[in-house]
């Protein structure tokens, strides 16, 4: 079920009235986001659902035993386990085709002996299983305490952030479920301007640039100028913020409405001017769960250069891994790893260039990244690249193109230079505020394309 479609729009509406005539018995309110849940998750997929909902009880499961007062080994061990769980599901559903294919193209010989099974990617398996993770770790730190099952199912069920992010802590979410919900007209107007904004990011500029250059240069590269594909690789660096961060925004002004706070996904990550500046800025609650449940547990910075070199190999090429069963996307995660490993080997020589040289090297390095990320294989990836540094200088794109590369860059600059009109938008009447966002959610479909096209995250 996609935010932005029919079948949303007609199941949101219920359920926050529901929401709202439950909110003064807690136990009901959670039933009712719980089961809301189920079903937005089931529109998809039943059979899925069923795999959700066992993952939910595992971890509740384990993370209840972890959190008693057992000897230290006997609690290792349960997180251990409970860990194996969550990647069990992760390995298999994700990984099994990308390792089978591999292994028979190294081992021919083993192809009689190893399944060559179908399986199918259930939507939304990276988020919930690094979820469970991190919830199992919290409670064995002693970060929070094993919740109750309906909590569980609750925290991890939660439809606005289930299937795309952000990938919530328990230690953020579980206290909120704790009492019951408020809600006051700053957190609605935000609510309701946040969903507004992700529906422009989306619907009109992710699926525009889509369709106006990035998938047409990304399907049949070979033969186009310079400009042309320049231009295509600048517009997958925005079509792909706006989407995820589209996403993102929706994501949390519908949680708002419901009473519960997500955290913050993106922190305008075009104008980082380092590889290090931007992973605290884009896709932040990867990038802080990479650091926090694997660069640190791995030593992070504290066992030396060589092991810290190390660390941020294995952890950036493990976060190529996790958005893709696929050589390209490891690629992706290898080339910010080494270019991070060097931003650390150069130290203070790096942060003494302008800031404004270091912004362009960065961004981009960050769209030659890209180009894996978006090709299809490792040839499309090439030919892109060679076309860019051998081919014609060929025309340019519409204009059209180019304002709307612009448009977030622009947006994101003036929340820099002007934050206080994002202040008065909060300080409208919500009656006001729904009539225009009312409005400017129909201006938005008037405008954007006709199809219906995925988010970008959904596949992973």
């Amino acid at each position: 079920m996609l935010f932005p479609s029919l079948t949303f729009l007609l199941f949101f509406p219920p359920v926050y009235t529901l929401s709202w005539l439950s909110s003064k018995r807690l136990v009901a309110w959670k039933l009712v986001l719980t089961l809301a849940s189920c079903v937005f998750y089931g529109f998809w997929s039943v059979k899925f659902l069923g795999l959700l909902l066992a993952s939910c009880f595992w971890n509740w499961l384990f993370g209840y035993f972890i959190g008693q007062d057992l000897p230290e080994r006997g609690r290792k061990w349960l997180l251990g386990f409970g860990i194996a769980g969550n990647l069990a599901v992760l390995g298999t559903f994700k990984y099994y085709k990308f390792f089978y294919v591999n292994l028979i193209h190294a081992f021919p010989a083993l192809d009689p002996y190893v399944p060559a099974l179908e399986v199918m990617l259930p939507i939304g398996v990276s988020f919930y299983s690094f979820q469970g993770i991190s919830y199992l770790m919290d409670v064995y730190r002693r970060e929070v305490k094993a919740a109750p099952l309906l909590d569980v199912f609750c925290y991890k069920l939660f439809f606005p952030q289930l299937v795309a992010g952000p990938i919530v802590r328990a230690s953020v979410f579980l206290p909120q479920i704790e009492k019951l919900p408020q809600i006051d007209k700053a957190m609605f107007n935000r609510g309701l301007t946040l969903i507004v904004g992700g529906l422009v990011l989306k619907l009109f500029v992710a699926n525009y640039l889509a369709q106006a250059i990035v998938d047409p240069v990304f399907a049949a590269p070979a033969g186009l100028g310079r400009l042309q594909l320049l231009t295509a690789v600048y517009a997958y660096a925005i079509q792909i913020y706006c989407d995820f961060n589209g996403y993102t925004l929706m994501a949390i002004g519908l949680a708002l409405l419901l009473g519960i706070s997500l955290p913050p996904n993106f922190n305008m990550p075009y104008f980082a001017t380092s590889l290090q500046d931007f992973w605290r800025r884009w896709h932040m609650s990867l990038s802080g769960w990479l650091r926090d449940y694997l660069y640190i547990p791995l030593g992070g910075s504290k066992l030396g250069p060589a092991r810290t070199y190390l660390n941020l190999m294995i952890v950036m090429t493990l976060g190529g891994l996790w958005h893709g069963a696929a050589w390209n996307f490891l690629v992706w995660g290898m080339i910010h790893g080494v270019v991070l490993c060097l931003e650390r080997l150069m130290g203070n020589f790096y942060t003494a260039i302008p800031a404004i040289i270091r912004w362009f090297i960065t961004f981009h390095i960050v769209c030659l990244a890209w180009i894996f990320f978006r090709a299809a294989d490792f040839e499309t990836a090439a030919t892109v690249i060679s076309g860019i540094v051998l081919g014609p200088i060929g025309p340019l794109a519409m204009i059209g193109v180019y304002v709307l590369i612009a448009l977030p860059v622009l947006f994101d600059a003036s929340l820099l230079c002007y934050p206080q009109w994002i202040a008065a938008l909060r300080r409208i009447q919500p009656l006001q505020l729904a009539a225009l966002g009312a409005m400017a959610t129909c201006l938005i479909l008037l405008v954007a394309p006709p199809s219906e096209a995925p988010f970008i995250y959904f596949q992973f």
